[in-house]
């Protein structure tokens, strides 16, 4: 979906890796699931900030992240159920709602899918930081590691800017921030941004023993916003 919003997108490798399984070898640690689990960490900014970064979130654009989010879930789904392509009429569908994005509205987008990058590594910090893991050590690893897998739908050479995007996010930077700095984007990196959002959210929703676990936390922040909003 983000790369380019071309008529027929690359699509994420769900033959090549099945990420509704995760890989042997591949252990949380029980303590943060735990935490993950009945904790639940509400998302909020690391406690303790040395100085005001260029890259700090509160820069950043926030996106479209309701279409970014949406194409995660529609992604997770098909992933869940074995799905490997869109049904035709779908992809028609799909094909036809973002063929009649603007350039902006494909940037917003963009925007929105760093976003979403940002909340997942920020949630999953504050898990592991219950149980005094870093999040750095253990998430990192298994998403740049899987990606490596990804042969069909990821190149190589775009797998070092997603571990970039979240070492970023992990210490409290803005990933939409951190990237612009290197310039445009490449189609390859796009599509390694989708692996990146989906290996998250499935990393989020086995922690917690709940497989819709990663939209809804989501879902629950921009209702909490969009009320704040409607209150003035």
């Amino acid at each position: 979906m983000f790369s380019g919003f071309c008529p027929n997108p690359p699509l994420l490798g769900c033959a090549n890796i099945r990420l509704a399984t995760l890989p042997k070898g591949v252990l949380f640690d029980r303590d943060v699931a735990t935490t993950a689990r009945y904790g639940k960490p509400d998302i909020k900014p690391p406690s303790e900030v040395a100085m005001l970064s260029s890259f700090d979130p509160e820069y950043a654009p926030v996106g479209d992240i309701g279409t970014a989010l949406l194409y995660v879930d529609s992604l997770l789904t098909r992933i869940r159920e074995g799905v490997s392509q869109a049904a035709p009429q779908q992809r028609e569908l799909i094909d036809e709602f973002f063929g009649s994005f603007s350039s902006k509205d494909a940037g917003d987008v963009l925007d929105g899918a760093c976003t979403l990058v940002y909340l997942y590594m920020e949630w999953l910090r504050q898990a592991h930081e219950e149980q005094d893991r870093d999040v750095v050590e253990s998430v990192v690893p298994y998403v740049i590691g899987s990606m490596r897998k990804m042969t069909v739908s990821v190149r190589p050479e775009a797998i070092p800017a997603m571990a970039g995007m979240l070492t970023a996010s992990a210490i409290g930077l803005s990933p939409t921030l951190w990237r612009k700095q290197y310039g445009p984007w490449t189609e390859a990196e796009m599509n390694a941004l989708e692996a990146t959002l989906v290996l998250l959210a499935d990393y989020i929703n086995h922690l917690t023993n709940d497989e819709t676990m990663a939209i809804h936390m989501i879902a629950d922040i921009m209702e909490s916003m969009e009320q704040a909003d409607d209150r003035g």
